[in-house]
């Protein structure tokens, strides 16, 4: 089932056979391209996003295509379809920046020409080195259902849990990867861990990409206002070091295999 599909439909609008061209509706900046941020979540996307959004250079990349907060913004923007949602969105901003998930991606390409309608955009892979760590972090929000500035121990979860969170990461890193290419896209790839050692040069490399002279702009680094998750100042998150401890040859082999290995298989017999 496509969420899209099912959303806009539910809204009145048909879709036919071909897939839609709707490149008339973003904005034409002289510097900056538009972007797209595919993000592999718990990933430092939220305090990515909200770093760019203070620069007030390049917009505010938001979830504008978030399957749950939709139909709300929808509703608030008084669209009548796809196309009038995505220009009313990209009207308020200079640049449109935009962040979406693989899957979700895959959803709307089914519906949307992509080469056509971000014809010009810049692309961005934000994803995370320490997969297991990432793991550990989409179990417990979903187990606890916060997602963002995460007080006190975190949450219990099991083995199971933790282990499908990485066949699934996985999983989508190869479909999107896969994608890039298929699409002949080469990304600005970052990782969460550069933007935990030092946001300025990350900021600064992102600037670079979506440049259009080939040259960054004088850049003034905006005070951090987003306070980071943590399980505690200088504390060790014992589940997870208990877990590398367990698995640890069975992940060594996931990293070294991290692009090929069937995603099925990862979990240990």
């Amino acid at each position: 089932m496509n969420p899209y599909r099912t959303f806009f439909e539910s809204q009145g609008e048909s879709f036919g056979r071909k897939r839609l061209d709707l490149s008339d509706a973003f904005p034409h900046h002289p510097d900056f391209r538009n972007y797209m941020i595919v993000i592999a979540g718990r990933c430092g996307s939220t305090w990515l996003g909200q770093m760019l959004s203070d620069l007030k250079l390049v917009g505010v990349p938001g979830e504008w295509l978030n399957t749950q907060g939709l139909p709300a913004l929808y509703k608030k923007r008084d669209a009548t379809s796809l196309a009038d949602y995505l220009h009313k969105t990209a009207a308020l901003h200079p640049v449109f920046g935009v962040q979406i998930n693989p899957e979700r991606l895959f959803h709307l390409a089914a519906l949307v020409n992509f080469r056509k309608t971000f014809a010009g955009f810049a692309y961005i892979d934000l994803r995370r080195r320490g997969f297991v760590a990432q793991a550990f972090s989409f179990a417990r929000a979903r187990k606890s259902g916060k997602w963002h500035n995460l007080e006190g121990p975190p949450p219990e979860v099991s083995d199971a849990d933790v282990w499908r969170m990485i066949g699934g990461i996985i999983r989508y890193e190869q479909r999107i990867d896969a994608w890039y290419a298929r699409n002949r896209i080469e990304p600005l790839r970052l990782v969460y861990e550069d933007l935990l050692a030092d946001r300025h040069a990350v900021i600064l490399r992102i600037l670079f990409h979506l440049s259009r002279s080939g040259e960054p702009p004088a850049y003034t680094p905006p005070p951090e206002r987003m306070k980071r998750n943590s399980t505690g100042a200088g504390s060790q998150d014992t589940a997870l070091m208990d877990f590398l401890g367990r698995h640890m040859e069975r992940l060594e082999t996931i990293r070294a295999q991290r692009a090929t290995i069937d995603p099925k298989r990862i979990r240990p017999a």
